[in-house]
């Protein structure tokens, strides 16, 4: 991930294909579902909206799978960047909610690196009258409707 802090693109696009590569090898389902996630966020960084959403995607529905939801909580959090990115504060806002109240809920550890992104989200969409209610509606969802809606 210092490659991608560094803005090094094509290191960290190395570094991470290797790793998932490694990974899969192994059948270390947990590392597979970070690296797809860090990948959604190498996407995100370059501007490619699109391999940003598949990663992000394909993260939650392996965590989903293997009951990994710390991880689906981070992959959503990347999602909810990516909507607030592209003006879709509603949903950003939603998602955000439930992101923060399942995190609570499941009394799962923060990761500073998700705070981050959390805070990126907030600056975005904090500029919109409706963003709270949003918010408060996506504390309400449970972690499987957000992922059956997202994945």
């Amino acid at each position: 991930m210092l490659a991608l802090a560094q803005r090094n693109y094509t290191q960290a696009s190395q570094l991470l294909t290797q790793s998932l590569n490694a990974y899969a090898a192994q059948g270390l389902v947990f590392a597979i579902v970070r690296v797809r996630r860090n990948l959604g966020y190498l996407a995100l960084a370059q501007g490619d909206a699109a391999t940003a959403e598949y990663w992000f995607r394909a993260s939650m529905q392996q965590a989903d799978l293997h009951g990994l939801a710390d991880i689906a909580l981070h992959a959503i959090a990347g999602l909810a960047l990516l909507h607030a990115q592209r003006g879709n504060v509603s949903e950003a806002a939603r998602m955000l909610g439930a992101v923060e109240h399942l995190q609570s809920f499941y009394e799962l550890r923060n990761d500073p690196h998700d705070n981050q992104v959390r805070e990126q989200v907030r600056t975005l969409i904090a500029l919109y009258p409706t963003w709270s209610s949003d918010y408060a509606l996506g504390s309400t969802i449970p972690l499987a409707q957000v992922l059956a809606k997202y994945t």
